[in-house]
């Protein structure tokens, strides 16, 4: 069974939070050493994939991706699996990213190496 994890970009600070998810009163919240916040209003979610990269990095949705020495693609939820995605919003490929984490490395993601795309 594939681990349920998320994490967080937190929209005030600029920060990315890796510490846990909780739901209390309705709300999504994570809580960092110091205080909690709640996702959609301070905070952008990302679900963890269960897969790990060819270096043993989790993969994470939002994550960009270097791939075949040349490409860099973005991972998103597809219809049914997680998806390789181009900076134009079309397919990588038309399989899901299970079948393909060995060739990949984790090398940023969209909120803190957003330049990476523009490569």
């Amino acid at each position: 069974m594939r681990e349920i994890k998320f994490r967080a970009w937190h929209l005030e600070t600029k920060e990315m939070f890796y510490e846990g998810w909780n739901k209390r009163d309705g709300c999504e919240l994570f809580r960092t050493k110091d205080d909690m916040f709640k996702y959609g209003e301070d905070a952008e979610l990302m679900q963890y994939t269960g897969l790990k990269d060819r270096n043993g990095k989790e993969i994470y949705e939002g994550d960009i991706i270097f791939i075949d020495q040349h490409t860099i693609v973005v991972v998103r939820w597809g219809l049914d699996c997680w998806e390789l995605i181009l900076e134009n919003n079309e397919p990588y490929i038309d399989d899901c990213l299970g079948n393909f984490n060995d060739l990949i490395e984790v090398i940023g993601n969209i909120y803190e190496n957003k330049s990476l795309l523009k490569q």
